[in-house]
């Protein structure tokens, strides 16, 4: 969807994804074998639905997930 919620913004829906578990499971599946041998410390989850895919990536690679917004995003203090 351009210019959602405001211009120069491209909204990319992902609640297809969402909906079928075997179409979430291979995509996970897919993003896992990218990361091949890296071994990151732990995984950046960027803004809402980065924060659904990349938990459960940094799950799937026995990392922590680190969700990241901006800083009005979250209450306290940001990570580092």
């Amino acid at each position: 969807m351009p210019d959602f919620p405001k211009a120069g913004v491209v909204f990319k829906d992902i609640t297809t994804l969402l909906r079928d578990p075997s179409f979430f499971r291979r995509s996970l599946d897919l993003m896992t074998a990218l990361c091949g041998d890296l071994a990151p410390d732990k995984v950046v989850a960027i803004e809402s639905r980065g924060f659904i895919v990349g938990g459960a990536l940094a799950d799937r690679l026995g990392r922590a997930s680190c969700p990241s917004a901006s800083r009005a995003g979250f209450p306290g203090r940001p990570a580092e």
